[in-house]
């Protein structure tokens, strides 16, 4: 993370691995760095062929921005 300008914004787009929602990883990681969340948006899609049950089931990503805190 020290690669950012100090205005820069980290972006993250993580779902879940099995059952383990990767999200809670990288925002606890943001957090001890000193970022906040400042915005977050989800993209629903057709999940893949290969692994859909049925044709209308879908899949979510959560895309989420940090930005480090004022000093």
């Amino acid at each position: 993370m020290n690669k950012l300008r100090p205005d820069g914004v980290s972006c993250w787009n993580v779902g879940k691995v099995g059952t383990v929602d990767m999200n809670v990883d990288v925002l606890s990681y943001h957090t001890q760095m000193g970022y906040n969340v400042v915005n977050e948006f989800k993209v629903i899609s057709s999940k893949r062929q290969a692994i859909n049950k049925t044709k209308n089931e879908k899949s979510s990503d959560t895309t989420v921005i940090y930005k480090k805190s004022a000093i």
